[in-house]
């Protein structure tokens, strides 16, 4: 534990894609959600591996269609995790197609949008090479990152200070635009 920007975050270490040890930093909340997961799932009987697994054979024998057994503490299926999401987008009352991979996507956009670099948004994700996050992420632009921000994080009243810079910089001919716009780059 430790504070971060006036947050307090946790560092969680777990085995990622490929077997590789990996370390992600979540906030104290979704640490203690993690903890409380762990908690019951060991209740359940499933104490090791993987965090996100079955937790009953899903069945009242015990064994898949095909009279394999099923076995608490294996992987989930993909097409069941896909489901859930699906089905907890429509819950929640969201119209357009929702999948994990989406939720990753919104969470390197928020990371970028927020003033996160390239680097640092591929180590988040767990990319090995930053070109991989650059690629994904390229028709973020630096003035729509600014235009998004802004439109996020809009406060309910008016920017006076905001609004007077605004006006004096409308009130600049078009070279001292340029000037100006050559001073911050």
């Amino acid at each position: 534990r430790r504070e971060h920007g006036g947050n307090v975050v946790t560092d969680v270490a777990f085995i990622g894609k490929g077997g590789k040890a990996a370390t992600r930093t979540v906030s104290t909340r979704a640490a203690a959600r993690l903890s409380t997961w762990l908690d019951a799932r060991a209740a359940l009987g499933v104490g090791t591996g993987l965090v996100f697994c079955t937790v009953s054979t899903g069945t009242a024998t015990g064994l898949a269609a095909d009279g394999t057994e099923l076995v608490p503490g294996e992987p989930l299926n993909p097409r069941y995790v896909r489901d859930l999401v699906h089905r907890t987008a429509e819950k929640a009352g969201i119209e357009r197609r929702v999948t994990p991979h989406t939720l990753r996507h919104t969470f390197a956009t928020h990371l970028l949008q927020g003033g996160a670099t390239t680097e640092q948004t591929a180590k988040a994700l767990g990319h090995s090479r930053t070109s991989t996050t650059s690629e994904v992420y390229a028709h973020l632009l630096p003035d729509d990152v600014r235009d998004l921000v802004m439109g996020l994080h809009a406060e309910p009243t008016p920017d006076t200070d905001a609004q007077a810079i605004a006006a004096r910089i409308a009130a600049m001919s078009p070279e001292q635009r340029a000037a100006l716009r050559a001073l911050l780059g």
